[in-house]
């Protein structure tokens, strides 16, 4: 019951969450003048991971940092990461970026809040188990296939999420990572493709 109640609360949650209205970036955002025919495909395709209405207002930055637009809704939407096979471009709000930059810096995330990031283009080969993994040869369940379009939800406590599935063949949500700190619940979507004009 517990959980089916968390469940519940993180899919309203989810659907305010794009009436987020910080926004703490004060990087300053390349003008249209300054876009190159590539950076704009770069913006494409970043927007592509999330609902039209979340991506029109969303901050768009490469995976160095460097802002291609600025938003007003405090997402940031990444591009595909163009040296790695397949699509994956991702839109995380506040809180899943926080989320996000802590994995990156292999520290413990500090997740104050429900964080939500969109893959509506689906993502790449991964390990169900292992935050670390490069590849099949390491420790941990190695899943080849590319992951089908997902929304992404992480949690202030990781124990909230015992008693979820932890297999990603099932039908329904799953936690990903489960028993580290980087932990978080993985919803897929039905179909493939671009969903992102839901």
């Amino acid at each position: 019951m517990r959980t089916r109640n968390f469940l519940a609360m993180s899919a309203t949650a989810l659907l305010l969450a794009g009436c987020a209205s910080s926004n703490t970036d004060h990087t300053p955002a390349l003008n249209s003048s300054e876009l190159s025919a590539s950076d704009s495909d770069l913006i494409k395709n970043a927007l592509s991971a999330a609902p039209s209405d979340v991506a029109k207002h969303a901050t768009v930055k490469t995976m160095d940092g460097r802002v291609l637009r600025k938003g007003s809704n405090g997402w940031v939407c990444l591009p595909d990461h163009a040296a790695e096979p397949g699509n994956s471009p991702r839109c995380l709000d506040p809180s899943y970026q926080g989320f996000m930059k802590a994995y990156m810096q292999k520290s413990k995330p500090q997740t104050d809040r429900v964080g939500f990031g969109y893959m509506l283009q689906g993502g790449k080969p991964g390990s169900d188990t292992n935050p670390r993994a490069q590849g099949p040869q390491d420790k941990g369940v190695w899943q080849s296939d590319p992951r089908p379009p997902h929304i992404m939800v992480v949690v202030p406590d990781s124990t909230d999420l015992k008693g979820l599935p932890t297999d990603s063949g099932g039908a329904g949500p799953w936690v990903m990572w489960s028993g580290t700190p980087y932990a978080h619940i993985m919803i897929p979507l039905a179909g493939n493709g671009d969903l992102s004009k839901i």
